[in-house]
């Protein structure tokens, strides 16, 4: 059976995944948290080519991305680098990679779903 990254076609084969993630980074600064009430951290542990542990803050100021960062969270979601990307760029349900054990998560259930409730970047209008 084929791996969710396998399945994804990568149309941006300009940008590597370390590229593509720090895009997503930028992009999680600049739309911030609209939905958070209270400060919480998240770390993604990504394995292979361009992975590495990243912690997520989300708080009512906005969101902040560190690379490399270690320490306690609110929750641990460890996935591979490239199904990190694929969720991003909507091409993955998490739904999906979670019941197929994709991506492991370690926390409570109601924690990580307030966190794709904060994340959830409004799609852009078209003219």
């Amino acid at each position: 059976m084929p791996t969710l990254s396998e399945d994804v076609e990568n149309e941006d084969i300009e940008l590597d995944t370390a590229a593509k993630i720090d895009r997503i980074c930028q992009a999680f600064h600049s739309h911030g948290a609209p939905g958070a009430t209270a400060t919480t951290s998240y770390m993604f542990c990504l394995s292979g080519e361009g992975g590495g542990d990243l912690r997520l803050t989300l708080s009512p100021e906005g969101a902040v991305w560190e690379r490399d960062a270690s320490g306690d969270t609110d929750l641990v979601v460890r996935m591979s680098a490239d199904d990190f990307v694929a969720m991003a760029d909507g091409k993955i349900d998490g739904r999906f990679a979670v019941a197929s054990e994709r991506i492991e998560i370690e926390g409570e259930r109601e924690t990580a779903l307030a966190m794709l409730a904060q994340v959830t970047i409004p799609e852009e209008e078209s003219e």
